[in-house]
């Protein structure tokens, strides 16, 4: 039997560069703190640089265990997300992710990449078009709509792709970080 990549790695010996690294792991978390911090603060896209039309995108898998953590978490374990066999008698004919797990990943870009850290949803709305098999791989979208001077917030369009057709519909709105944040 072939041992697992996890036991074979404790099977390495020390070497220099091993000791190295582990003498530096302090290290390179603060640094990479800093870096993520410095992004944060040169992406930061505040209500005025914000523009209508403006439009950020990202590629997303969602696996079998995200779907189960999911389900473990909400206890939303109904057999259509969780249960192969289940699902597989159903009009989808396999498992699919929770409606709401697509928008808690929408939550994600809104809050940590557009607008971005420091944004605060205000609310967020949509129509689930199209089931998302899990194991798929989608495309989240958001576009700016309008800019709400009164108030300082962002209407966005909010959408999740599968293979390049609609699955989820919506929007929100936001309240941008401000250059303080």
């Amino acid at each position: 039997m072939t041992p697992d990549i996890d036991s074979r790695r404790t099977q390495i010996p020390d070497n220099p560069l091993r000791t190295r690294l582990k003498k530096d792991l302090p290290y390179l978390d603060r640094l990479q703190s800093e870096i993520n911090s410095e992004c944060n603060r040169i992406f930061m896209h505040t209500y005025d640089s914000i523009q209508v039309g403006d439009t950020f995108k990202l590629t997303r898998f969602i696996s079998k265990e995200d779907v189960q953590a999911f389900a473990d978490v909400t206890g939303d374990d109904n057999p259509l997300h969780v249960d192969e066999t289940y699902a597989a008698g159903t009009r989808f004919g396999n498992t699919v992710v929770h409606g709401i797990l697509l928008i808690g990943i929408i939550s994600k870009v809104l809050g940590r990449d557009y607008p971005g850290n420091g944004s605060i949803a205000v609310s967020i709305s949509a129509k689930f078009l199209r089931p998302v098999p899990v194991g798929s791989e989608i495309e989240i979208e958001v576009r700016v709509a309008e800019k709400m001077e009164k108030y300082g917030h962002v209407r966005l369009r909010v959408y999740v792709y599968l293979n390049k057709k609609m699955a989820v519909g919506g929007e929100a709105v936001v309240i941008p970080p401000s250059e303080e944040e």
